[in-house]
């Protein structure tokens, strides 16, 4: 009883969204999942056919973009890391390494 009126309150658990799913790729996977309600509701065999072929395309191209989508994630990880690694290479404790070269011209 309880259970029931809390899931038509609240609805049911959602999945927290990974941060390197781009908004195209969660469209194909709302996709993939009306494929599926309709493979799920076939009534004949080869209604439940057709729904497959057309659920195992979209369940690639979904694969697929995820794939894309973290590697573009994971390489602009790495480019930001980079260009940190890059800034701090021209700092030194006793300040900017910039500062220093500049101090040692006017002396």
């Amino acid at each position: 009883m309880f259970v029931s009126s809390c899931r038509e309150v609240i609805g049911p658990k959602k999945d927290q969204q990974k941060e390197w799913i781009s908004a195209k790729t969660l469209s194909k996977i709302e996709e993939r999942k009306q494929k599926k309600e309709a493979i799920n509701n076939s009534r004949t065999r080869a209604a439940k056919a057709k729904a497959h072929i057309k659920y195992s395309e979209v369940n690639k191209e979904v694969k697929r973009n995820i794939k894309a989508d973290k590697r573009d994630y994971v390489e602009s990880l790495a480019k930001r890391q980079q260009q940190r690694d890059i800034r701090s290479s021209f700092t030194t404790p006793q300040g900017n390494f910039q500062g220093k070269i500049t101090r040692e011209r006017d002396q």
